[in-house]
């Protein structure tokens, strides 16, 4: 019996990799769909053995794929991926990729880039939920906050961009001030008042706000 035994679970584990290795090969498909369905099946078939394989794909070029990985990451405690998931926000260009990597890090406990779920807000249709956006952002002293709120300045509802202004000037970024002053998309009254603060420093960035004024 002992014999027999041994043998199933040799079989098992003969199984177990040759399965590891048709889904390590999918998950490196040139495909994009196909690496979306295996990801997807794997969710579905809840597979143990499916979190080392699936890391490398919160780098994938596809979205969706990205998208689908965050979906079944959604309530890991896992130290590893916690950690790749910090490099996602830190690194992916998309800010619909770094909010949701951002919302899983908030559950796991990890609240230091709470800050990136606000960035997502501020590109909502609903006017009272930039506002918010902006006004909970101001008082996040964080360069990547300011540059931020340049994209609010063109908004269409007025009191918004007033108020995207007024965080941007207490945050004291002259990268940012110097950006605005630059940009022919924002009001002019916001590019002078840009200029009329940079213009009283004593250095490059205060020469090219005389030249403007």
């Amino acid at each position: 019996d002992g014999e027999l035994m041994s043998a199933r679970k040799a079989r098992k584990k003969v199984k177990a990799r040759a399965l590891s290795g048709a889904v390590h090969g999918l998950l490196e498909s040139p495909l994009a769909y196909v690496r979306l369905r295996v990801v997807e099946a794997l969710h579905r078939l809840k597979w143990t053995s499916s979190e080392a394989p699936l890391m490398p794909l919160l780098k994938d070029k596809d979205t969706q794929v990205k998208k689908a990985v965050l979906k079944g990451f959604s309530k890991t405690k896992s130290a590893r991926v916690l950690r790749a998931l910090e490099s996602v926000v830190k690194n992916d260009p998309d800010p619909t990729i770094k909010s949701a990597a951002v919302r899983i890090l908030n559950r796991a406990g990890i609240k230091k880039y709470a800050v990136f779920e606000l960035f997502e807000k501020l590109r909502s249709s609903d006017d009272g939920e930039v506002m918010d956006a902006v006004g909970k952002l101001s008082k996040e002293n964080k360069p990547e906050v300011a540059m931020a709120l340049i994209e609010v300045l063109p908004h269409r509802n007025a009191q918004v961009r007033k108020l995207a202004m007024k965080g941007i000037v207490g945050l004291k970024n002259n990268a940012a001030l110097l950006k605005i002053m630059g940009a022919d998309n924002i009001d002019m009254s916001f590019r002078n008042e840009s200029a009329t603060i940079l213009s009283k420093g004593n250095d490059d960035n205060g020469d090219k706000a005389l030249m403007h004024l």
